[in-house]
């Protein structure tokens, strides 16, 4: 949070509600830190981006190794959303 703080470029938090790794919290602290950042939950995404319903360690599993796996359908367009204001629309 100390070095999110104090970030002087845009800052995005992402956060998925099956991650099992960081907390919804952790990435709230995140953002909290830097006022300008956007905080984005995506529900059912796990710690690896991947669509994941459950919090289960053994059925997570497979996603974290399986790199045909897509990544979660939500998280694309909510990059691009990001990225293209922050990139000058580029």
């Amino acid at each position: 949070a100390k070095l999110v703080a104090g970030l002087k470029v845009p800052v995005l938090v992402l956060s998925g509600s099956t991650d099992i790794q960081v907390s919804a919290t952790d990435a709230k602290r995140l953002g909290d830190a830097n006022p300008g950042a956007k905080v984005l939950a995506v529900e059912g995404m796990n710690h690896v981006l991947k669509a994941v319903p459950v919090t289960n360690r053994l059925a997570q599993l497979p996603s974290y190794s399986d790199p045909a796996r897509p990544l979660h359908p939500k998280l694309v367009p909510e990059l691009v959303a990001f990225l293209a204001p922050a990139l000058g629309g580029k």
